[in-house]
């Protein structure tokens, strides 16, 4: 239980320091969310959610395409996955799988809430 606090620590520490994008306290509820909007290399924008507690990632491809993931164990960066969708942050890149699809995505944009 502690290494996996430690892990998700890290994690967030990732998210935290290592995107360009602005670190924000959502009123009366106090949880942590960082926005951003990433463009990928196929051309879509995705507009990202970081939410701190608890730790997830809420991808919004449209108005009625949004995709919450968990965050899971990685060794670098700040990976975020369903079982079958991942999403995968280190630094202002990330890499994007959806049904088996692969895509590389990049921090355009900052945006505060």
């Amino acid at each position: 239980m502690e290494r996996t606090r430690k892990i998700v620590a890290a994690g967030l520490f990732v998210v935290f320091t290592g995107c360009a994008i602005v670190k924000t306290e959502v009123k009366g509820g106090g949880t942590e969310k960082i926005k951003a909007v990433y463009r990928c290399e196929d051309g879509k924008k995705i507009h990202v959610t970081f939410v701190k507690n608890p730790s997830q990632v809420i991808l919004v491809f449209g108005p009625e395409r949004v995709l919450h993931l968990k965050q899971a164990l990685s060794a670098s960066g700040a990976r975020y996955s369903d079982g079958i969708n991942e999403f995968w942050v280190k630094g202002n890149k990330a890499t994007l799988t959806i049904s088996g699809k692969t895509v590389n995505c990049e921090v355009i944009e900052e945006k505060p809430e």
